[in-house]
């Protein structure tokens, strides 16, 4: 699946995703970012990952994964795959 910006998330997103993406929509100020629905189905998903971040600037960032059911009702698994903070980009 190609990466959309964080305003595009939608059902087929996580839903920190798609909350960001509806907070966007409102008019409220969420950092930039993009998400990238099913990257285990892309095997490109690394260089999407990196692209993203080179059009966001130097950064840092947070690279964060997320799952479509990770936050429920009953359990939250937030985070639990990997998470990697101030991730920064070389220049091009």
């Amino acid at each position: 699946m190609p990466m959309l910006p964080l305003p595009d998330a939608s059902e087929r997103c996580g839903v920190k995703a798609r909350n960001l993406g509806r907070l966007l929509r409102a008019g409220y100020r969420v950092p930039d970012g993009f998400v990238i629905p099913d990257p285990l189905g892309d095997p490109g998903w690394e260089r999407e990952i990196e692209a993203g971040l080179h059009r966001l600037g130097p950064g840092p960032f947070a690279v964060r994964s997320s799952a479509l059911a990770e936050d429920g009702v009953e359990s939250s698994f937030a985070g639990q795959l990997a998470t990697t903070l101030g991730v920064t980009t070389s220049a091009r």
